[in-house]
């Protein structure tokens, strides 16, 4: 039986955020997902899944060390943005140069952040990729939750 002080279930773009972030804290951390994510290949057409990145989101994931492997598979740049909503009179409208800055944020492939995120938990020493695991029960204890994987794995974590 594996221990963990975080078990975190499902290996999603905040999932994998999470775990990176706890990086260096001394928790051991556990990330449950149900597969790993496939490489992205620089020459695949784009997927039609993407996120509109800003500058907040830019810095954590600077911050976590993936921004410039994101950049380099496929980004672009975003200057403006208009949201509105169909069955009322809401809109709002901006763009990078009214607010002072060379861009708004990027919009990326949610594949690409998520491989990124993926090969930087593998280098994460406090951190356990487990996939493929899909979670069959959770009993929680006083201080713990005991966690069961459908395939029979168990672990322990004081947080899921």
């Amino acid at each position: 039986m594996q221990n963990v002080d975080v078990a975190i279930v499902g290996g999603g773009m905040v999932g994998l955020a999470l775990a990176c972030g706890l990086q260096g804290s001394g928790l051991r951390v556990a990330v449950l997902e149900q597969k790993a994510p496939q490489p992205v290949a620089q020459d695949a057409p784009p997927e039609l899944r993407v996120s509109a990145i800003n500058a907040a989101s830019e810095k954590l994931l600077t911050h976590l060390g993936v921004w410039s492997e994101i950049v380099a598979l496929r980004a672009s740049c975003y200057h403006g943005m208009e949201v509105w909503d169909k069955d009322s009179f809401g809109h709002i409208a901006f763009d990078d140069e009214s607010m002072g800055y060379s861009h708004l944020g990027h919009i990326v492939e949610n594949a690409v952040i998520h491989h990124a995120l993926w090969q930087k938990a593998q280098q994460c020493s406090d951190v356990t990729l487990i996939a493929p695991a899909k979670l069959q029960q959770v009993a929680w204890g006083e201080n713990d939750a005991f966690i069961t994987l459908e395939r029979g794995d168990m672990l322990t974590a004081r947080l899921v």
